[in-house]
């Protein structure tokens, strides 16, 4: 790929997680203070960030580059990511991509695309009320059916120092909320000094002034502890959402999979979180078809599911990836089973997600709107908007469109499939 000129313009498409959404968020802002505009029309240069995290998600990521190079015949495209780094000679051979970029060089993207070497910071994003902050990548934990390891490499931390001044000017550029990113939360600063020093990294970030909220994408249960949750409890800034990864309910399974600790101490750890923290909402993965799932283990899940009282979850079928144990574990589970275990978890989760909205009703609840459609075309001019409560409840309501980036009391008037109505009171 050329180095010169540089591109003028330039569109990033994602797929997967939180970690990979901040890196695109990173990579758009490192260009724009290049003077690289993001657009959707015609851009000189595509960068697709891509996931492997299961084959569909392999898949997924093929079809987006094959889209992408359809979409903009004429662009350069850059392909980056997980996927990238499992099969980078499938996606080198893809005819229109001109660029294969791994993980690690995907924070220095910028710098390849302008010729140019220097350290990428966050410069801020105006206009977005809330943001995802990547502190942390690498993973060395071996879950017999996870790529990640291979395809993120070992645990690496960014300083405290660079994540602040990094919130420091997305705070300054109007985010409130910033969601700390990871691909194991738990163990950032666990690369420097051996010892996690995230409850000393929300310390730090709870002092800027004009960022209100905190938050946590996904976090391990080995990595939490009483005194953890003793300190998010005691920080107002933090929200009142816990993403725990699940996985399975069963125990031997639990030990097939080679989770990180153990099931009963996960349960502990769930429990003693709703009890520390007022109205916490847990959400987690639920793995299905794991090699040697059986109608009992099954059963453990959804009954784990249940007891523990998930706000939200997120369900993945097992796909054997390649180079892992569990791709050669003789006790593969048939397809046609794992469907329809995938559907009798989504069918739990439905229905305990209905039930926790339901019981909004009534309630008086602080939401930060992040976006507002189309105002009406009476003398109010009010809008549709939409925003999150801290412990992740998605309200609609009406308003003044001015409202987005700021805070409103909201009485939940009504529920839906996935959020609820309401009407603003202050």
């Amino acid at each position: 790929m050329p180095q010169t000129p540089a591109p003028r313009s330039v569109q990033v498409r994602t797929l997967g997680c939180r970690l990979n959404k901040a890196e695109s968020d990173e990579i758009r802002a490192a260009l724009a203070a290049r003077r690289v505009e993001s657009t959707d029309i015609a851009p000189e240069l595509v960068v697709v960030n891509t996931c492997t995290v299961t084959a569909e998600a392999s898949k997924a990521s093929r079809r987006l580059i094959r889209r992408s190079i359809a979409d903009h015949p004429h662009s350069k495209i850059i392909v980056t990511g997980c996927y990238a780094v499992a099969e980078p000679e499938i996606v080198a051979a893809i005819p229109g991509v001109d660029l294969v970029v791994s993980n690690q060089d995907k924070n220095h993207l910028a710098s390849l695309v302008a010729g140019e070497v220097e350290r990428l910071l966050w410069a801020g994003v105006p206009g977005c009320t809330r943001a995802n902050l990547r502190i942390q990548t690498g993973c060395d934990e071996l879950c017999t059916f996870c790529i990640v390891p291979r395809t993120r490499g070992e645990l690496f931390s960014r300083t405290e120092e660079d994540v602040v001044a990094a919130a420091r000017a997305m705070a300054e550029a109007g985010t409130r909320e910033v969601i700390l990113t990871g691909v194991h939360l738990g163990k950032y600063g666990w690369d420097r000094t051996r010892e996690r020093r995230l409850v000393d990294l929300i310390g730090e970030l709870a002092a800027l002034p004009g960022l209100e909220r905190i938050r946590l994408s996904s976090i391990e249960a080995s990595q939490v502890d009483g005194p953890f949750l003793e300190a998010l409890a005691a920080e107002p800034k933090v929200c009142r959402h816990l993403h725990i990864p699940l996985q399975t309910g069963d125990a031997e399974l639990w030990k097939a999979m080679r989770r990180p600790g153990t099931l009963e101490h996960f349960l502990e750890i769930a429990e003693r979180a709703k009890e520390m923290i007022e109205d916490l909402t847990l959400t987690t993965d639920v793995m299905v078809g794991f090699p040697g799932e059986n109608e009992r283990a099954f059963a453990n899940t959804l009954a784990v599911t249940e007891m523990v009282g998930f706000r939200k979850l997120h369900v993945f079928r097992f796909s054997p990836r390649a180079g892992t144990p569990a791709a050669t574990d003789p006790r593969q589970v048939d397809g046609p089973t794992i469907r329809d275990r995938s559907e009798r978890v989504r069918g739990l989760g439905t229905v305990m997600r209905a039930q926790w909205l339901k019981a909004q009703e009534g309630k008086r609840v602080q939401v930060l709107i992040e976006k507002a459609g189309p105002a009406n075309e009476g003398p109010s001019r009010r809008s549709r908007l939409s925003g999150l409560t801290d412990n992740y409840l998605r309200v609609n309501t009406t308003g003044p469109a001015d409202l987005v980036g700021r805070f409103a009391t909201v009485l939940v008037t009504s529920s839906g499939e996935d959020s609820v109505e309401g009407d603003i009171v202050g």
